[in-house]
């Protein structure tokens, strides 16, 4: 049965937040890299709208 699990599922509890801290800081690096430039933009055309 554990033969089934995925590593991140055995793994102690210091790995798993690590693990996630690594996952989240990926997640925010992409959304930086690939959506900041059109939030900022956003944000100006809805300044310039008010």
């Amino acid at each position: 049965m554990t033969d089934l699990l995925d590593a991140a599922e055995r793994i102690g509890r210091e790995e798993l937040e690590a693990l996630q801290l690594e996952r989240l800081r990926a997640t925010l690096r992409h959304a930086y890299e690939n959506v900041g430039l059109v939030g900022k933009i956003k944000r100006i055309v809805d300044l310039r709208e008010k």
